[in-house]
């Protein structure tokens, strides 16, 4: 291991570890890998800067990868795939579908990055390689951004979002009960009260500037009898628990993956 990197390969090897060992995930979790991640490929690529690829394993290691895309894009309509797609969520074995063209798109860049490679195989230096990801990135993101439309019906918190949208007022309330959709804030635009609240969002609730939007049961309860209008977001599985235990007049608006909108009054 090269001294100078020693610092970045440890700051990104424990976040990535701990993180996949973590039961809880979430997309902001692992941003903080990025920056070492970013500085050792940054520090490798000039370093070697135009120096051939000696060690030619290196560059079939890219060509595998790329063919392995190629090969999962024109092999979508296969069981297995329908499977893990299913375990995403309910819908997404047909957006996936939908995204047929994004696919086929990025085969073919993936194809076009390939054929550079082998062509260019024996004179083949780190800079040329750095150009090659660097516009593979680039377009993937670009193609990405295209298929936007489709890709946010695998967002269940903005389906959830636009439906509390639709039917609220300014003075309605927002409540998470049970667990605390990050983005749900985003696309509400408002801040939200977390109820019922458990594991490291019991850490968030003892910051004195957030004390306030963490309440209790007993403090939920009151603000569902009360004469404001609350939308409430609550995994379908505790639907139950909180009709039976909690509050009786829920008015179910709409479930989306498993996960639930309702409100006080009708």
């Amino acid at each position: 291991m090269i001294k100078e990197l020693r610092l970045f390969f440890i700051w990104s090897t424990v976040v990535f570890l701990f993180f996949t060992i973590s039961s809880s995930k979430l997309p902001p979790y692992i941003l903080p890998i990025f920056p070492a991640i970013s500085i050792v490929m940054g520090f490798l690529f000039s370093k070697n800067g135009g120096h051939p690829v000696r060690k030619k394993w290196e560059i079939l290691l890219y060509l595998v990868f790329f063919i392995i895309i190629i090969f999962v894009s024109f092999n979508l309509n296969t069981d297995v795939f329908y499977k893990w797609a299913s375990l995403i969520s309910k819908t997404a074995p047909a957006v996936m579908i939908e995204l047929k063209v994004f696919f086929i798109l990025v085969a073919i860049l993936s194809a076009v990055v390939s054929f550079f490679m082998i062509i260019y195989f024996k004179s083949l230096d780190y800079r040329k390689i750095f150009i090659l990801l660097t516009c593979f990135s680039l377009s993937f993101v670009t193609v990405l951004l295209s298929q936007r439309d489709i890709i946010d019906r695998l967002n269940t918190t903005k389906g959830i979002a636009n439906i509390i949208n639709a039917k609220r007022s300014k003075d309605d309330l927002i409540i998470n009960y049970g667990s605390f959709d990050q983005t749900l804030l985003f696309y509400t635009r408002q801040r939200l009260f977390i109820a019922s609240y458990r594991g490291e969002l019991d850490f968030g609730a003892r910051y004195e500037d957030a004390k306030d939007y963490f309440i209790s049961d007993g403090e939920f309860v009151n603000i569902l009898n009360s004469e404001k209008r609350v939308f409430c977001v609550v995994k379908e599985k505790r639907l139950n628990h909180i009709r039976e235990k909690l509050f009786k007049n829920i008015y179910a608006i709409e479930c989306l993956e498993e996960r639930c909108v309702f409100t006080n009054m009708q």
